[in-house]
């Protein structure tokens, strides 16, 4: 053996001019770990489908809106004389107690954060009619920028839509959905898990956040501290008259009238005019405003509680003007009131 032979053997173990043989069950175990890497993605996305239908993943998420996701598919033979629909405005904006008392009428708000109406339409609400009598008053609530047909609200997340149909409709058209967007697929599963990871080691909601829906008629309050000024967020989005005509055309019937309502802008929103200027005629409020003390900095024309309670009383005043009118008479729903 050479002295260079010699040396590469100490160093390396082997000769360079050697031969080398490699073990028999060293391609197997390679082969095994390209597996389990090409299989541990898919195989984590299956566990977060399965993990966000449980209840020890829906304890300890922090957010009562999305605790209670789906409140309107949930509920069963509650038979409301009123029902609130719409975006996160109506959800955190509208207390159904505040309407009962002032009309009479049991009131229920089923109105959920934008991306489900973005992913899934009108299913929570189709979901409602399903299982209860009708309604005689449904009142849609909506930021003025989302009177459009949901599919356009692009400025959403679908975060929210996703694990609203996971949880609820885990149908055909659900797992097409995921093959044609794998990319959304892979983000909203890992967004999932790693919400539930952060989640976990927390202790669960207090019985009164985790139950609010069920305590409030389908009301969620949003802490933060109130709006100061406006900051300039304003989406400018023309509404949709053939969108708005098919919610009244689609719901209005078997004796329920339908009311879509623009939620207030603070009087220094930089849209108000431009709202002002398309909605009319199109919707049975005006297109009005509350003081901006009266909204939460934590999320687009979300209102705290002084802003909720101006909201539902002036939504009670409407339903009474109705009942009031001596004409009116539910089952029709007609034009967009003129009285703005």
């Amino acid at each position: 053996m050479t002295d260079a032979s010699q040396r590469d053997r100490q160093e390396f173990g082997t000769g360079l001019t050697e031969v080398r043989h490699e073990p028999l069950a060293s391609p197997w175990r390679l082969r095994l770990y390209v597996a389990v890497l090409c299989i541990f993605p898919f195989a984590l996305i299956l566990f977060t489908f399965w993990w966000v239908t449980t209840g020890s993943y829906i304890r300890h998420v922090p957010f009562p809106y999305i605790v209670d996701t789906g409140y309107g598919s949930k509920l069963q033979h509650a038979d409301c004389d009123v029902v609130i629909d719409g975006d996160s405005t109506a959800l955190v904006g509208v207390l159904p107690r505040i309407i009962e008392q002032r009309t009479g009428l049991k009131t229920c708000n089923i109105a959920e954060v934008a991306g489900i109406k973005l992913v899934n339409g009108m299913m929570v609400l189709d979901d409602y009619l399903a299982h209860n009598r009708r309604p005689q008053y449904l009142v849609f609530v909506f930021a003025p920028e989302n009177l459009t047909h949901p599919s356009r609200w692009a400025f959403v997340s679908d975060f929210e839509g996703w694990f609203y149909r996971i949880r609820f409709h885990r149908d055909a058209a659900f797992w097409r959905r995921l093959t044609q967007d794998p990319n959304g697929t892979l983000a909203n599963a890992e967004l999932a898990f790693r919400d539930g990871i952060e989640f976990l080691p927390k202790r669960p909601l207090p019985p009164a956040l985790a139950h609010e829906r069920d305590l409030n008629g389908g009301h969620v309050s949003e802490p933060g501290a109130p709006l100061t000024r406006c900051s300039g967020d304003t989406i400018y989005r023309m509404p949709d008259p053939a969108w708005l005509s098919s919610l009244r055309r689609t719901y209005g019937v078997g004796g329920t009238h339908v009311l879509i309502d623009a939620m207030p802008m603070p009087p220094c929103d930089e849209g108000l005019p431009f709202y002002r200027t398309h909605l009319t005629g199109l919707i049975d409020n005006a297109v009005d405003t509350l003081p901006i003390g009266d909204y939460n900095s934590s999320g687009r024309l979300h209102t705290n509680e002084l802003g909720t309670a101006a909201l539902s009383n002036r939504i009670a005043d409407q339903l009474s003007a109705i009942l009031n009118t001596p004409s009116s008479h539910a089952g029709a729903t007609p034009s967009p009131l003129t009285n703005h």
